[in-house]
């Protein structure tokens, strides 16, 4: 299934929402190298501002598919400067 299939699926049932679709890469990178190399992955998108994030996750013989809601809710005001 390609993303834009997926973004498609979900702008249906949320039309006015912001979303930001990763690739199964950004995950990989984060499981093999750390935090710091998939945070290359997000460095021009502001995910802290998107009403959902999506980041599909293969391992081995499965697939999962992590839908984050709202992830802006979970900084302060603080932790944006």
């Amino acid at each position: 299934m390609t993303f834009s299939i997926w973004y498609d699926r979900f702008m249906l049932l949320a039309p006015t929402s912001k979303v930001q679709i990763f690739s199964t890469f950004m995950f990989s990178q984060y499981l093999e190298y750390g935090f710091e190399r998939a945070a290359r992955c997000t460095q021009s998108m502001r995910i802290w501002e998107m009403d959902y994030v999506i980041v599909p996750v293969h391992d081995v013989n499965h697939w999962l598919v992590l839908v984050i809601a709202n992830p802006g809710g979970v900084l302060t005001s603080e932790d944006h400067s």
